[in-house]
């Protein structure tokens, strides 16, 4: 049992309803020193202190109805102990984090004791620091910025302070889990070096939490912005409603800080004054705990492998992130990229036992998976949802770990189901979710983000391929949990008939498939089509040569982009014989990003420039050079047999096809 005789505690006055800062300070005496266990959890995040020094930080990304708790072992003195925790409750969701309410529970155990519990009788107060309340966003993704003032710091952290009073209870929710996966590192400073009129340069991408320690000859006000790229010689600060920056009041003299709460992604900081005298300006580095498997290969140069891995040091913390700098969200297609890649360079499991639970964990109301987990956002992606099955598969396949499997089998089965019981003439129409495949010209759908509806006379190839894949690795989970063969045999047999449908709709009489086919006209040729046709089989074999000549040659098709290189490559790889092209293209496009400064490779290849200049210059997805060189290094993955499909009768699921309306193939 944890925090048995705790208490969910907040603030007795707590004027705000959302983003709080709450401090809380409690003391407890020992007979003599000791190692403690505290063990902690928030509902938004926390920062602990024993006797004014940091015990703990940063609150692992939950859900509401499980809450994940921290335990730390720590030396305490004989006598007086004092424990403050300053304590962050936004109450508002973004794409990482559930609003619900306010709240933090701890305990202090020594010698097998419970010492310290909270309580009503500990008392708290509203920071004196951190102003509290509506303060302007930096994304909507991550949430609110900061505002931190000097001149309120008092000796809270180790008793000396006033203006507290008792707190009160405020929840009875018992159920709690620990935390699995590590805890990040942050305890290397990386200075920043100056570049001039308050510049300053670390010279590659970092994600760490900022730190300073700054003299004033007067109380001013300070902004400090950071950012991965540079305009006009300044850090971009403002790009459309964004705003990457935070605010500080300076008291007359020195000026220390440490920030716990918010990480930055950045490469650049720039201050918004220079009257001030800098003699530390950094951040703490969050680094994600593992094992580096030693490449000595040379099919994917060094200086690309480490660029790579460098990306996923810097997309992984407490789980798996597009980006550290705009989003830090975790999405099933980025992730699964960098899951794979993460095997190989580090043989992690822990991480995506973790992450696979938590997309999982929760379905929207119409059974698919939230755009981001956790979240409580009601968007969904298919293509998202569908590559989730596979994923399973590779993580069991990796791991030999049936007990995930279980435990997500029936959301798994529920989300499918969703999917299936869309079929409409023998495919997937177009539904009221976000039809995003990638940020290329057809591709990316961006108005449905805003405003879904479904289309039922419109069918795309890259939803049904991945449906395609995704019913059959379910069936081969369903093999490995021991379930009835029939279980199996019917996805795979839902399968084969989603495959032998989109083959008739989607293929022109030039043999190359189209993406899209609304009212029975076929449009849209991408080479992320024809690499999904491969992928999912649904081209037979007589066509794939052809489809595998276009792919590894020039060709006018609207071009694939790096989020989606995995899928050509394991494509590439499963056929055989295309090594060579793959390291040859690999230099080309990786190479060609760190030609243009790239110190981690980004979301596509326009790199800043993109989005409206909010191209991200850090990405998981783009990490795929890892997944790359280890699969060369070991002579590719050409298997001896393909993954077993059943036919049935009926391919097209007793409706009629959507070919059979197709008007014009050309």
């Amino acid at each position: 049992m944890v925090f048995e005789n705790s208490k969910w505690i907040w603030l007795s006055d707590s004027p705000n309803e959302i983003n709080e800062y709450g401090e809380f300070l409690c003391e407890f005496d020992l007979p003599a020193s000791a190692e403690i266990i505290l063990r902690i959890c928030a509902k938004s995040d926390y920062a602990a202190f024993i006797n004014g020094e940091l015990a703990g930080f940063n609150q692992y990304s939950d859900f509401p109805d499980e809450k994940i708790y921290d335990e730390y072992y720590l030396q305490a003195n004989k006598g007086k102990n004092v424990l403050a925790v300053s304590a962050l409750s936004k109450n508002y969701s973004t794409a990482s984090h559930i609003a619900n309410g306010k709240g933090i529970i701890f305990e202090v155990i020594a010698g097998g004791k419970t010492v310290l519990v909270s309580d009503k009788r500990v008392p708290s107060r509203l920071s004196k620091t951190y102003a509290s309340g509506n303060l302007p966003y930096i994304t909507p993704q991550l949430g609110m910025s900061f505002k931190y003032d000097f001149r309120a710091q008092d000796g809270w952290k180790t008793g000396d302070a006033t203006g507290f009073s008792k707190s009160v209870v405020c929840d009875v929710k018992r159920k709690f889990a620990p935390r699995p996966v590590k805890k990040l590192d942050a305890s290397n400073s990386v200075p920043f070096l100056s570049s001039g009129n308050g510049l300053y340069d670390a010279k590659r991408e970092y994600a760490g939490y900022l730190c300073f320690d700054i003299e004033s000859d007067s109380e001013k006000e300070l902004t400090v912005s950071y950012g991965e790229h540079v305009i006009d010689g300044g850090v971009r600060r403002t790009i459309h409603e964004r705003d990457f920056s935070v605010k500080f009041v300076l008291k007359k003299g020195r000026n220390v800080f440490r920030e716990y709460f918010l990480r930055f992604g950045l490469r650049y900081l720039q201050l918004s004054r220079t009257d001030i005298t800098v003699n530390f300006l950094g951040v703490n580095e969050a680094v994600y705990p593992h094992e580096y498997k030693k490449y000595n290969g040379d099919a994917v140069s060094r200086e690309i492998y480490d660029a790579a891995v460098r990306t996923l040091d810097c997309c992984i913390h407490e789980h798996y992130e597009d980006c550290p700098w705009r989003e830090q969200a975790q999405y099933a297609m980025d992730s699964r990229t960098q899951i794979l890649c993460g095997y190989r360079a580090f043989g992690e499991t822990q991480m995506p036992a973790a992450a696979l639970r938590a997309m999982a964990h929760r379905l929207t109301s119409k059974n698919a998976l939230p755009i981001t987990s956790p979240s409580e956002s009601e968007l969904s992606i298919p293509s998202f949802s569908l590559v989730y099955p596979p994923m399973l598969k590779e993580y069991y396949a990796e791991t030999g770990d049936k007990t995930l499997l279980a435990d997500v089998f029936e959301n798994t089965r529920a989300m499918l189901e969703h999917y299936i019981a869309s079929v409409r003439n023998g495919l997937i129409p177009t539904l009221a979710e976000w039809n995003f495949f990638e940020w290329e010209e057809g591709l990316h759908n961006e108005t449905e983000i805003f405003e879904q509806r479904e289309q039922r006379d419109k069918y795309s190839l890259p939803v049904n391929a991945f449906a395609v894949k995704a019913l059959s690795c379910f069936a081969d989970v369903c093999d490995v949990l021991g379930y009835d063969s029939g279980v199996g045999e019917r996805y795979r047999a839902l399968a084969e008939n989603l495959r032998e449908c989109a083959r008739t709709v989607f293929c022109g009489n030039d043999g190359l498939f189209r993406t899209y086919c609304e009212n029975g006209e076929l449009r849209h040729l991408s080479e992320y089509t024809q690499v999904l046709a491969l992928y999912s089989e649904i081209a037979k074999k007589e066509e794939r040569k052809k489809l595998l000549d276009l792919i590894t040659n020039e060709n006018d098709l609207v071009p694939l982009t790096v989020s989606n290189y995995i899928f050509k490559y394991e494509v590439l790889f499963e056929e055989g014989g295309y090594e060579e092209y793959v390291k040859i293209d690999v230099a080309e496009k990786w190479g060609y990003m760190l030609e243009h400064g790239a110190t981690t490779f980004w979301e596509t290849i326009k790199g800043a420039r993109d989005f409206g200049g909010a191209g991200s210059l850090c990405h998981g997805w783009s990490a795929v050079p890892v997944f790359v060189a280890w699969e060369l290094e070991k002579g590719g993955t050409k298997k001896n047999a393909k993954n077993q499909t059943v036919s049935v009768s009926g391919a097209c699921g007793g409706g009629a096809a959507v070919g059979s309306v197709v008007a014009d193939r050309a």
